[in-house]
C-alpha cells in the first residue's frame, strides 16, 4: 500500500526537495520538537516548509520561521489547528528546490494521467440485494454526510450518527462499515429511510430485517411505519453481540408515508451498530440504481452475479441476463433469472428474481484525486510516482553544473511512467456506464 503522504515523501526525495522525514516527539500550536532532527546551526531550516503526514495534525502545511539546534525544534507560522501530537509524521521540505504545494499538485497530475491513459482499479461492490427496497443503502457502504448516509436516510435531531468501520458484521470482504446511532441518555434515537415511491406498496407486504449490535439490551430494534400502522421487529435482548432480526408488516390500504427506522427507545444513552438493514417485498424488481462511493465510481461493468441460498456463496450470471440504462442516474437491469435445482435459468421468460440475495458487480473504476494523506493510490502508485517526479523535475530552476545530470533523470522517470504496464486489464466485455453531470 502506497497512500498519498508516502508518494510525497518519495518524490521530494528524488527532486532534492526532502530536508527530512520524522516522527514528532511533542507540540505546541506554534512549535514542533523532535529529538532526532538535527541540524548544525539555529535557523538553518528558516524559510523551509513542513507537512504533517499523519496523525492529529494530518494535512497542515506551515512554514518554519525559525529552528532551534539545541533544542530540536522547528517554529512554524501560522500556528497548527489542531496541534500535532506526539507520533505524528512530518516532512520537512526546500522550497527552492520545489514547494509543497508542487509536490501535492504533481501527484494529482500524476492521478489525472492514469485516468486519461486509461488506467482503472478493480472494482467490486455487493450492497445491492435483490426484492430490497432500500435499493442496497441500507449496507451503510454509501459516503456519510455530516454522519448520515447519503441517499434517503435522515437522523433525528437529539442523537449522534457516524460511520463505523470497526464493528461490523462482515459477510463478504466488501462489507467494510456499518452505521453507528447513539442516543442523547434522554430522547429516542433514530436513522430513517424515507421510500420515495411508498404509494406503490399499499397493502403490501414487506419484511425489514436487519442485524444489530447494542451496549445495551432490550433498547433497540427495527420499525416500520406507514403513516397509520407501525410494524417493528423484537428488541434486541443480547448486548455486545450482532444479533438478526425481522418482521413483517402488510402496509395499509392508504398508507402516508413508508419508513424503515434503526431504532433506540428513550432512556439512559445507547450506543447500537446497523448493518445489512433491507425492506424485502414480495413485488418484482428488476432495476437497481448503480452503487456510488466517495472514492471510485464504477465506469464499467463486466460481470454481475447473484447469492444463492447459501450467503456468501454467488453464481454468475449470463451477459445477456443483464443491462446498463445510462443516464443521469445510471441503473442496473437484471431479467431472465432464477434459480433452479441445476443453477441459473437459461430459458427466456421473465423470471422472478430469488428474494433477499446479494447482487454483486465485477468492473472498473477510474482513479480519483486524493483528498488526505492517507488516501491509498495502489495499485497506481508506482506510475502516479514516475509521473510526479518527472513533473517536479521538469519545472524546477537549476544551477548550470546540474544541467547534464538532471536532463538524465528526467529521461528516465519519462521513460517509467510512458511504459508503464496497467495492473488492471480492462475486461474485453466491459459495458460502459454513463453518469450524468
Amino acid at each position: 500500500m502506497a497512500d498519498r503522504g508516502t508518494i510525497r515523501t518519495e518524490v521530494a526525495e528524488a527532486a532534492g526537495a526532502l530536508v527530512y522525514s520524522g516522527t514528532a516527539d511533542s507540540a505546541t500550536s506554534s512549535t514542533l520538537v523532535d529529538t532526532e532532527l538535527t541540524f548544525a546551526t539555529d535557523d538553518d531550516l528558516k524559510g523551509f516548509e513542513v507537512r504533517i503526514k499523519t496523525g492529529t495534525g494530518i494535512n497542515q502545511v506551515r512554514r518554519i520561521t525559525a529552528s532551534s539546534a539545541s533544542s530540536n525544534n522547528i517554529t512554524v507560522s501560522p500556528n497548527f489547528s489542531p496541534t500535532p501530537a506526539a507520533n505524528d509524521t512530518y516532512d520537512i521540505y526546500e522550497p527552492r528546490r520545489a514547494r509543497e504545494r508542487l509536490l501535492t499538485d504533481a501527484i494529482t497530475s500524476g492521478v489525472r494521467m492514469a485516468k486519461n491513459r486509461g488506467h482503472v482499479l478493480e472494482k467490486v461492490d455487493s450492497r445491492l440485494i435483490t426484492q430490497d427496497i432500500l435499493q442496497g443503502q441500507g449496507s451503510f457502504q454509501q459516503p456519510f454526510t455530516s454522519g448520515v448516509p447519503d441517499g434517503d436516510w435522515a437522523k433525528d435531531a437529539n442523537s449522534t450518527a457516524a460511520k463505523e468501520t470497526t464493528i461490523i458484521y462482515q459477510i463478504t470482504k466488501e462489507d467494510l462499515a456499518s452505521a453507528k446511532l447513539t442516543s442523547d441518555g434522554t430522547n429516542e434515537g433514530y436513522l430513517e429511510f424515507t421510500i420515495p415511491d411508498w404509494a406503490l406498496y399499499a397493502g403490501k407486504s414487506i419484511t425489514v430485517r436487519g442485524w444489530i449490535y447494542t451496549d445495551t439490551a432490550s433498547r433497540v430494534r427495527l420499525r416500520l411505519l406507514d403513516g397509520v400502522d407501525t410494524g417493528q421487529t423484537d428488541q434486541v435482548t443480547t448486548a455486545n453481540k450482532w444479533v438478526e432480526v425481522s418482521s413483517s408488516l402488510t402496509v395499509n390500504a392508504a398508507p402516508t408515508k413508508l419508513t424503515v427506522q434503526c431504532y433506540i427507545s428513550s432512556g439512559a444513552a445507547v450506543v447500537a451498530y446497523f448493518h445489512h438493514i433491507k425492506a424485502i417485498t414480495s413485488e418484482p424488481l428488476y432495476e437497481f440504481p448503480i452503487p456510488v462511493d466517495s472514492t471510485a465510481n464504477f465506469a464499467w461493468i463486466h460481470r454481475v452475479d447473484v447469492e444463492t441460498g447459501t450467503p456468501g456463496v454467488f453464481r454468475r450470471l449470463r451477459n445477456v441476463d443483464w443491462a446498463i440504462q445510462r443516464g443521469g442516474t445510471p441503473t442496473l437491469q437484471i431479467y431472465r433469472v432464477g434459480f433452479s435445482p441445476g443453477g441459473i435459468n437459461t430459458d427466456n421468460a421473465l423470471t422472478l428474481l430469488p428474494s433477499n440475495r446479494k447482487i454483486r458487480i465485477f468492473g472498473a473504476a477510474f482513479p480519483t484525486i486524493p483528498t488526505s494523506d492517507t488516501t491509498d493510490l495502489d495499485p497506481l502508485d508506482e506510475f502516479i510516482k514516475a509521473y510526479a517526479i518527472w513533473y517536479v523535475l521538469s519545472l524546477q530552476r537549476i544551477k548550470a553544473s546540474e544541467g547534464e545530470s538532471h536532463a538524465n533523470k528526467m529521461f528516465v522517470w519519462e521513460r517509467v511512467w510512458k511504459q508503464f504496464t496497467p495492473p488492471v486489464p480492462l475486461q474485453a466485455d466491459s459495458r460502459q456506464v454513463q453518469r450524468g453531470v
